[in-house]
């Protein structure tokens, strides 16, 4: 009985340690909330451009309207590293993978009601000027409290236009 309940727990914790390795640390929300309001955008618009890997070309997204941020509608050019346009990679584990991130869009004319974008940063590649990338943390500051806090501090820093519609997927 005591063999087994080692084994068990020797299997849940070697693949706890494998998903904990894998995981992300979770910015501070106030820290997401003031990177946004200070230099991000948080917009409503649609995919003009796809993102195509063989053709090594990103997506180009033009906002609707601007909830938080300066100017306009406008469009926004995503930065792609040249890692996104490269082969898939075989992974043992996955299958083929393709060489793209998880946050792009594929298809022209995908809409959506609210969209953080952030400058892209990159000391090692000049191509990132003047672009822009899709937030990974952008659940965390698009709706409820988060999103209330958001604006209070984009007021402060003059770049709070408006609220997005109210809406029951994004649960206000």
């Amino acid at each position: 009985m005591r063999k087994a309940l080692y084994v068990t727990l020797s299997i849940i914790a070697a693949f706890s340690a494998r998903a904990e390795a894998c995981s992300f640390a979770t910015p501070p929300i106030a820290e997401i909330v003031s990177g946004v309001a200070a230099n991000g955008m948080l917009i409503r618009g649609h995919v003009i451009q796809a993102f195509d890997a063989n053709a090594r070309q990103s997506e180009i997204i033009r906002a609707d309207e601007i909830f938080i941020g300066e100017g306009g509608p406008t469009d926004f050019e995503i930065y792609r590293p040249d890692s996104a346009f490269g082969p898939p990679v075989v992974s043992p584990e996955r299958g083929v993978l393709a060489p793209c991130s998880t946050d792009s869009f594929s298809e022209e004319w995908q809409t959506f009601d609210r969209l953080v974008l952030m400058p892209a940063n990159s000391s090692r590649d000049s191509t990132a000027e003047g672009k822009w990338s899709i937030y990974f943390w952008a659940s965390w500051v698009d709706r409820g409290r988060a999103l209330e806090r958001l604006a209070r501090e984009a007021d402060q820093l003059g770049r709070f236009q408006a609220f997005p519609p109210k809406s029951p997927r994004f649960s206000d």
